[in-house]
């Protein structure tokens, strides 16, 4: 699928569920399932095929916490560390 393609059904979806949702009369329950649906269509047809074709990932790539290792800035940690401190950047700003 193209990525053009992709981008405007990623733009139309939401103003035709807006429509559709005042047309039947606004019941959150209805907004809420359509925002968990977009989340997972941007997901998968968008941010996969970003993380596919652009960033191409590869989890056997030293990641620059091995490759500058100083004790410093530069230092490897387990998953729970890092997800703790990504939270508490979150909640600070």
């Amino acid at each position: 699928m193209d990525i053009r393609l992709v981008v405007l059904l990623l733009i139309l979806i939401p103003i035709i569920a807006a429509g559709i949702i005042v047309a039947i009369g606004a019941n959150t329950i209805w907004i809420v399932i359509l925002g968990g649906a977009m989340i997972y269509l941007t997901y998968t047809l968008y941010a996969s095929r970003v993380d596919r074709d652009i960033i191409k990932s590869d989890a056997k790539k030293a990641t620059p916490a091995k490759m500058y290792m100083d004790g410093v800035d530069f230092m490897p940690t387990s998953r729970n560390v890092l997800y703790g401190y990504h939270f508490k950047s979150v909640a600070a700003a």
